[in-house]
C-alpha cells in the first residue's frame, strides 16, 4: 500500500515540477516531493523483495508439509520464531 502512495506522490511531484518550469512558484516543494516519494518507493520495493525472499525460504523449508495443515503451521511458526530470535 505504501508503494502505491509513493508512486502517486512521485507522479504529483513531477507534475508540480513541470508546472514550476512554466512560471509557477514552489520549485523547492516539488523537488522535495519527488525526492521523498522516490525514497519511499525504493523502500517499499525493498521491503516487498525482502518479504518475497523470506516467504521463499519458508516454503523451501516447510513446502513438503503443505498437505498436512497442522504440521505445515507448526513448521511455519518454528521458522518465524527462529527468524525473530536471530534478529533480536
Amino acid at each position: 500500500m505504501g508503494g502505491l502512495f509513493a508512486l502517486i506522490g512521485l507522479v504529483l511531484g513531477i507534475i508540480a515540477l513541470v508546472k514550476t518550469r512554466k512560471g509557477a512558484g514552489g520549485k523547492g516543494m516539488a523537488i522535495a516531493g519527488v525526492v521523498l516519494s522516490s525514497i519511499s518507493l525504493l523502500i517499499a520495493i525493498a521491503v516487498f523483495l525482502i518479504g518475497i525472499f523470506f516467504v521463499g525460504q519458508m516454503m523451501e523449508s516447510c513446502g513438503h508439509l503443505v498437505n498436512n495443515e497442522v504440521l505445515f503451521e507448526r513448521c511455519v511458526e518454528g521458522q518465524t520464531s527462529s527468524l525473530m530470535m536471530e534478529n533480536s
